[in-house]
């Protein structure tokens, strides 16, 4: 269903706190309000995760385990200079045959970002780097390397990534993957999707009292996004005071 509306995804604590407030104008709605429960189940199952792999990330952080933070760190900036050459690259245009590639590059490798790479938790970068270098070796990504004048760059992930992962296995992998975060979020947006179309279906025009909480975040969420904040904005669910959180799917 989220694929045929056109709804962001938000952050637990805006969802949460928003679910709340519709509460009261579902009254008298029993289907509506199992549905609303469980949009909110789903957002707390999601709220909950986060919070593990957040605080598995933190613990990987401060034990930074041999060589392995010295090589992220080197994985981190040639990345993002990677990243930064092909936007930069980007701006000749799809006329241009680097242009064409450097923004096919971008959208097959950066669709979010360099840091939702740069910024994951070790054992996702990892993974992250390994699933680049492997489509690379194949078309139509080889022909893009061809094209661009980022050899330099891919032969040191090629390098660093080896070191990376044989640093990395000198300990156990998270219990949270980023794998598994990505499917708990899946989940819940569907089951916000579910609910809104719930509302559209069953208020018809009298729809707007009821995802007036929802619409209010919605906005306030995209509203930051545009400012493009470096950090997500959540809010607490209990009180709705804005909050600054490190989230997970734009890094740890």
């Amino acid at each position: 269903m989220t694929d045929h509306i056109n709804l962001p995804q938000l952050p637990t604590g805006r969802a949460l706190f928003a679910f709340e407030q519709m509460r009261a104008a579902l009254q008298g709605q029993p289907a509506l309000l199992a549905q609303l429960d469980a949009a909110r189940d789903a957002a707390q199952a999601l709220r909950t995760l986060e919070a593990q792999h957040a605080a598995e990330a933190e613990a990987r952080r401060s034990a930074a385990r041999g060589e392995a933070q010295a090589i992220d760190y080197q994985l981190d900036r040639t990345l993002g200079e990677l990243a930064n050459l092909c936007a930069a690259l980007s701006k000749l245009g799809e006329e241009h045959p680097q242009g064409a590639a450097a923004q096919a590059f971008s959208a097959r490798f950066f669709p979010n970002g360099v840091t939702e790479i740069i910024r994951a938790v070790y054992e996702d970068q990892l993974l992250k780097i390994e699933s680049l270098l492997s489509a690379i070796e194949q078309a139509p990504a080889a022909d893009w390397v061809a094209t661009l004048p980022i050899e330099p760059y891919v032969e040191t992930l090629k390098t660093l990534t080896p070191k990376y992962r044989a640093e990395l296995e000198k300990s156990a992998p998270a219990t949270v993957t980023y794998d598994q975060l990505r499917a708990e979020r899946r989940a819940a947006h569907q089951q916000l999707a579910y609910l809104v179309a719930g509302v559209y279906f069953t208020l018809r025009d009298s729809h707007d009292e009821a995802l007036t909480p929802l619409t209010r975040q919605i906005e306030r969420h995209r509203a930051l996004r545009k400012g493009r904040r470096a950090v997500t904005v959540d809010v607490d669910p209990q009180t709705g005071d804005e909050v600054e959180v490190d989230a997970p799917t734009e890094g740890e």
